[in-house]
């Protein structure tokens, strides 16, 4: 017998009180359609601000990321949720985001829950895609300088998230297993 307290499956407490109503086909399938739901938020908004030829570039990455493959597999759909959540959020309340250092506790967030649902898959994409549709859709000119600082500050705020919540998953497996 292996023991393995110092790993998390954040993802697993969801997926097992969805087990109480769904069968695992049932969940495949919610799962595609609320993947698709949140796809379509997000072309909403870029579309409306953007135009389609940066829907065109999220929807090439879309499905570069396989989406009838990634519906069915359970473990690599919290990356997913994770990205495309905080890039729906993002949109949906830029303004507030942008003004003053409320970007930088955004990224603290979305590094905190990849390493609670996700911590191993593919967790860069949930500070990288993000990141750089940030950059895109900014409506204002800022220098390189300063852009070059907001992916700096938010690349270390991820990285924040991300190792105090994997340190302190530890620490409580450490305390719960002894």
């Amino acid at each position: 017998e292996e023991e393995y307290s110092r790993y998390w499956h954040g993802y697993v407490v969801i997926l097992r009180f969805l087990l109480l109503f769904f069968n695992y086909y049932e969940i495949r399938l919610v799962n595609g359609i609320f993947q698709t739901l949140i796809f379509a938020g997000v072309m909403y908004f870029i579309l409306k601000s953007k135009g389609i030829k940066y829907a065109l570039a999220l929807a090439t990455s879309y499905i570069l990321l396989m989406p009838a493959a990634l519906a069915q597999c359970l473990q690599y759909s919290w990356t997913y949720y994770i990205t495309f959540g905080a890039l729906l959020i993002y949109l949906k309340f830029k303004s507030y985001l942008e003004e003053g250092e409320h970007y930088i506790y955004f990224f603290l967030l979305i590094g905190i829950a990849t390493t609670y649902l996700d911590l191993l898959t593919y967790p860069l994409l949930t500070w990288g895609f993000v990141i750089i549709w940030w950059l895109l859709m900014q409506e204002k000119k800022e220098s390189v300088v300063s852009n070059l600082l907001k992916v700096i500050y938010s690349g270390i705020a991820w990285v924040m998230g991300y190792a105090l919540m994997w340190i302190g998953k530890w620490v409580a497996g450490s305390l719960v297993l002894r």
